[in-house]
């Protein structure tokens, strides 16, 4: 039961996330209900259950308004997931969001008011004789140049489909590891880019920046710009 109840505010949590509430909202927008989106949820993990895509755990799964994906995500009892189970439920919301909402994505203004407005965690160090942010604080990104952000978001050749992507800002640009954020990020003259815009298998060799502070990482629903003729 104690584990039916962790796995409830986790997907809620989850569900939570501005990136995710932008998407849900445009679908409500469009005339879609919350009563819908429940229906989409259920139906949705019930076929992931069945599909035996990981280890699962329950041998049956039947909701009948709302359903945990982290339930269906988990592999043990655990009163908190392991971070493979937290692999698996990431995966679930993102392969969701896909198949049930892609409609409903983020065009390039609107990516970018997300990005500059929204309340992101930064990812750094937290503060330390006074400096640095605040633990589990969440700022606003924005100092990030408007025209920036849409060049990025609106760049068919970086906007590929309809898809889950993550957008890397960088947060400082000296120290040991300039020359591996030169190769991830490229530099005009003799400055560095602030900003680089990572698929989900160009995001796993980020990871390891973003745990170390170098990078803050966002994760966008983005709809991909129209192609010229």
């Amino acid at each position: 039961m104690t584990s039916t109840v962790v796995d409830i505010f986790q997907d809620i949590m989850i569900g939570n996330d501005q990136s995710i509430q932008s998407v849900i909202s445009k679908f409500k927008d469009s005339g879609g209900s919350t009563d819908t989106f429940y229906k989409l949820k259920a139906k949705f993990a019930t076929q992931r259950h069945s599909s035996h895509t990981h280890k699962i755990l329950y041998d049956k799964f039947s909701p009948s308004n709302y359903a945990s994906f982290s339930s269906i995500a988990r592999r043990d009892l655990d009163l908190f997931p392991d971070d493979h189970s937290l692999k698996n439920l990431a995966s679930i919301w993102i392969d969701f969001l896909n198949q049930e909402l892609g409609d409903h994505f983020l065009n390039a203004k609107e990516a970018t008011d997300l990005v500059r407005k929204g309340l992101f965690h930064p990812l750094k160090a937290e503060r330390v004789g006074g400096e640095g942010p605040p633990a589990n604080s969440r700022i606003q990104h924005g100092y990030l140049a408007e025209h920036d952000l849409m060049a990025i978001f609106s760049d068919p050749q970086m906007v590929t489909q309809n898809g889950s992507y993550v957008l890397c800002i960088l947060n400082r640009t000296n120290g040991p590891d300039k020359d591996r954020l030169i190769a991830e990020f490229g530099q005009t003259s003799s400055r560095l880019k602030r900003l680089k815009l990572c698929t989900e298998d160009e995001y796993t060799r980020m990871v390891p920046l973003a745990r170390r502070g170098l990078i803050t990482p966002i994760r966008l629903f983005l709809k991909a710009p129209p192609r010229s003729a």
